[in-house]
């Protein structure tokens, strides 16, 4: 069970990364209209992506702390189908997780606008202004870290529950 966990767990961490930087992509690209031929090389354009990653990944650890218990939990309940358990539980999970930094990076956004007034991120990105994107990513950690004790108390509602009956 011990391998069968751990295998799954780094598939999971896998596909989980994968789908970060998949969202990572589709904000960036919903912005600042990201051509294939034509990518940003800019310390302004990779600051705002490392931010992004790293706002990501921390959401995404306690995603993965829930699955871990997630799996402990259906193992022992030795349900007959263990496995479509754990794939809706990680469905779900992945699915808060993307939730919370989309609108976690949206939030972000007019946070921004206390520091520096009438700003647009294009000019800004243009202008390799990356002190502007060093705030942005400062806010996005700032709001991802104070949410994670509200985002572990939300997976623990939705982690499986053993019942036990009581006895006299």
């Amino acid at each position: 069970m011990l391998l069968q966990k751990t295998i799954s767990l780094i598939v999971i961490i896998i596909i989980g990364i994968a789908i970060n930087l998949t969202i990572i992509k589709f904000l960036l690209s919903k912005v600042y209209k990201i051509n294939h031929n034509n990518p940003f090389v800019s310390s302004s354009f990779l600051t705002e992506v490392i931010s992004m990653f790293l706002s990501s990944l921390m959401l995404f650890t306690k995603s993965i702390y829930a699955i871990d218990e997630t799996f402990e939990i259906v193992y022992k309940l030795r349900l007959a189908n263990p496995f479509f358990e754990v794939l809706k539980a990680t469905s779900l999970y992945f699915g808060l997780n993307m939730l919370w930094f989309v609108a976690f990076y949206f939030i972000s956004i007019p946070l921004t606008s206390i520091f520096f007034e009438n700003t647009n991120q294009k000019i800004e990105m243009e202008k390799t202004n990356y002190t502007f994107f060093i705030i942005k990513g400062i806010i996005l950690t700032g709001l991802v870290v104070a949410s994670l004790s509200l985002q572990e108390s939300v997976y623990r509602s939705f982690i499986p529950s053993i019942s036990t009956p009581i006895f006299h």
